[in-house]
């Protein structure tokens, strides 16, 4: 019973437009609260598909963003930043708007707090190959534990 008034006590937290207001917004730390009314959301329904497609958009001068992060974020995911500065994450993973949605959030929660982890020094920085050039590597890999085992 009091595991479930804290669940819905979270999940207001979480959710509810007023967590804005009353949130302490921190210029160092990222605390994994994303207040729903800064995003934009746009969901579009394919032609040869019933999935909706969940696209959000955030701007990474906001300030619940601290700098640190939007900086590191820009380095790692330039690929994913429109010419306006946003961020853009999409999800078309299930038939449900609602959890396409939870999807993006996720998505953008764990980056945020892996980009965290980097700037605290929990986490190394792993450098993305290109796939081609890991698949590479992997050949060869096998290849040499092949030839020793001959």
């Amino acid at each position: 019973m009091h595991l479930e008034n804290i669940d819905r006590t979270m999940r207001f937290q979480l959710f509810s437009r007023c967590s804005l207001w009353r949130r302490h917004f921190s210029a160092t730390r990222f605390d994994g609260r994303i207040p729903l009314e800064c995003l934009q959301k746009t969901v579009t329904f394919r032609e040869d598909e019933q999935a909706p497609q969940v696209e959000l958009r955030i701007p990474l001068e906001a300030d619940w963003i601290p700098t640190a992060i939007a900086d590191d974020m820009r380095a790692r995911y330039s690929h994913r930043i429109d010419r306006n500065g946003f961020l853009v994450i999409e999800s078309c993973r299930t038939y449900s708007e609602q959890l396409n949605m939870a999807d993006c959030i996720d998505k953008l929660r764990s980056a945020m707090l892996e980009c965290q982890a980097i700037l605290d020094g929990e986490q190394k920085c792993e450098v993305k190959l290109d796939p081609r050039v890991e698949a590479k590597r992997d050949i060869k890999r096998r290849l040499a534990a092949f030839e020793n085992e001959i």
